[in-house]
């Protein structure tokens, strides 16, 4: 008998709660981390965003944005990559999540399990 495995309706809700499941955070890079995770789409682990879109989403400036992202960078938590446009322009960051891309669709005890280890 073949058993099917649903895949998650909503993947985008699991790199949400990995984001929000991040402990020892002081609130601004919290803010910053769950922001970040919310604007991927169908469960990716990378996003594009500059600093000042992000300084409006979360109601901060963008030395307090900049600041939050060295925190998490510092913890290992986002690893953001600068873009340049072809004239040498500066371009929105991308910014990669450090979530192990299978925990986005693993089942909620699987991804549980991955967040403590």
């Amino acid at each position: 008998m073949t058993r099917h495995i649903r895949s998650d309706p909503e993947p985008q809700m699991r790199v949400i709660r990995w984001a929000i499941a991040q402990t020892g955070l002081a609130a601004r890079p919290k803010l910053v981390l769950v922001t970040l995770a919310a604007a991927c789409n169908d469960g990716a682990t990378t996003v594009t965003l500059s600093k000042a879109r992000l300084a409006e989403q979360t109601s901060m400036d963008r030395k307090s944005v900049s600041l939050a992202i060295t925190t998490l960078r510092q913890r290992g938590l986002v690893h953001a990559e600068h873009t340049t446009a072809d004239d040498g322009g500066t371009l929105a960051n991308r910014y990669h999540l450090a979530i192990d891309p299978d925990a986005a669709s693993a089942s909620p005890t699987q991804t549980t399990g991955q967040q403590h280890e």
